[in-house]
């Protein structure tokens, strides 16, 4: 099986496994799923850190091996085409060039997802090609192109942490109901919960009495009826 059919839309990670048996579980997509982590536990924001953390560790991984496997699937490309790389007498450098960009592209971007194709597509564009063509400066070229590639997957993996964050944190707040009046603020959450208004705290008991803190002095009814109405929005 020819490389340039291997390596199709399915992306980086299948035609490596394909032509390399490495055992990659997907494409970079499924590392951009952020799959990692020790499972759903701690607050949002440390279950999104844990994410990117493995994400993070992940392309470190990842990124050692890429620049000499795309190397190695180029060359076979090429190799198809009668051209050496490493030999100037079998190839017309300008043509070597125009293919290296495109198979940069299907090789880095094939299969991910929109966004991070978009924006390996509309980086690459601006990464000079090499201007002498050998086995070391496409190799150099590759690694630029894997910079490119982890930059893309942790811009779209920071989005979308924020976007998660975002979103919880809405959903908090619909769940919670609506805020306290204005100039209402909790003083103590515990028992006794302990509101304040006006620079006035209010304690409520064990019955369900609203008190002036410090003394048994009970609420007016208007006040105790405000109170209960904030209670109800905690």
């Amino acid at each position: 099986m020819k490389v340039n059919e291997i390596i199709t839309e399915a992306g980086v990670w299948q035609g490596i496994k394909n032509v390399a048996g490495n055992v990659a579980t997907g494409a970079v997509k499924g590392l951009d799923l952020l799959a990692g982590g020790s499972g759903n536990v701690g607050t949002v924001k440390q279950r999104v850190q844990r994410k990117l953390n493995q994400t993070t560790k992940n392309l470190a991984r990842i990124n050692r091996e890429l620049p000499e496997q795309a190397l190695a699937n180029f060359e076979v490309q090429m190799g198809e085409q009668g051209i050496d790389i490493n030999d100037p007498r079998t190839f017309n450098p300008q043509t070597v060039r125009n293919s290296l960009r495109d198979f940069g592209l299907q090789f880095f971007a094939g299969g991910e997802e929109d966004a991070i194709k978009a924006y390996i597509a509309q980086t690459i564009q601006f990464e000079p090609l090499p201007g002498k063509i050998d086995n070391k400066t496409v190799l150099n070229y590759f690694k630029e192109l894997t910079k490119i590639r982890s930059n893309a997957v942790l811009w779209v993996a920071q989005n979308q942490s924020s976007q998660e964050i975002q979103q919880t944190q809405q959903t908090q707040q619909t769940q919670q109901g609506p805020a306290l009046t204005q100039g209402v603020s909790v003083v103590n959450s515990a028992d006794p919960l302990i509101l304040r208004y006006k620079n006035t705290d209010f304690a409520l008991t064990s019955n369900d009495r609203w008190v002036y803190l410090g003394s048994d002095k009970e609420a007016s009814p208007e006040m105790t009826q405000f109170l209960n109405k904030q209670l109800s929005r905690l």
